[in-house]
């Protein structure tokens, strides 16, 4: 068995998921963040595919952008990223033109389930956004490094943001070497209805302010990062 899972393939991520589960022990800390934020709100809006009554994919959604069928999220990988769970021959036969990202096979979910590298967690589970993830790299506490052992994220459902120009976003700054504040920067949510928040309290969404705006459904921001310092998937 253990030689099976550790031969057994992984699924098909979304995209910037698949970039920070291949390439995030070269990211700098910070980049780590800023990646699994962008991930986070790729596999938030994944989750958003399936109407909340009886699990099945919304009408209209057949293709999403990396050429998998819209049908949710509930297969997860071991770090618990949303599998892209469809695949559609047609879409194979005759691409649309998304950037030449072409899957090449099929998705990989069975042999991933049967290898023990992902969970189902079934079709009405309540997606939420990863916790307590590792820093890896040479920024890490364990090589020396000076950046946080672990963040975790949190989304806002059914929303977009609009931020001040800053893809970094901290709720506090240093003060000037006069003593004089530094300049506080909020954005501003665009949320329809049923925005909600998803994941931990205190990341910035916390103090943005809202303003409704019903074309935002099935839409996510995210934030991913730890004390004070957290970065926006916009």
């Amino acid at each position: 068995p253990a030689a099976l899972a550790d031969s057994a393939p992984q699924c098909r991520l979304n995209t910037w998921c698949k970039k920070w589960r291949d390439k995030r022990q070269f990211l700098s800390a910070s980049e780590q963040m800023r990646v699994l934020a962008k991930c986070q709100a790729q596999d938030c809006e994944q989750s958003l595919m399936r109407d909340t009554a009886g699990g099945k994919p919304l009408p209209g959604r057949q293709l999403s952008r990396d050429g998998a069928t819209d049908e949710g999220c509930s297969v997860i990988s071991s770090d618990g990223l949303c599998c892209l769970e469809g695949f559609d021959l047609a879409w194979e036969q005759t691409p649309p033109n998304f950037g030449g990202n072409h899957p090449q096979g099929l998705n990989g979910v069975p042999e991933c389930l049967a290898g023990g590298k992902c969970r189902d967690m079934g079709a009405g589970w309540d997606w939420q956004p990863v916790q307590n993830m590792k820093v890896e790299g040479s920024e890490a506490p364990e090589n020396g490094g000076t950046a946080p052992a672990q963040y975790s994220c949190s989304c806002m459902k059914d929303c977009t943001a609009i931020r001040p120009g800053q893809q970094h976003l901290r709720r506090s700054y240093p003060a000037r070497a006069d003593g004089s504040p530094s300049s506080y920067y909020i954005g501003k949510l665009l949320c329809a209805p049923s925005g909600r928040l998803v994941g931990p309290a205190g990341s910035p969404a916390d103090e943005f302010e809202s303003a409704t705006s019903a074309s935002k459904l099935r839409m996510c921001v995210c934030w991913c990062g730890a004390g004070d310092t957290w970065y926006i998937s916009e």
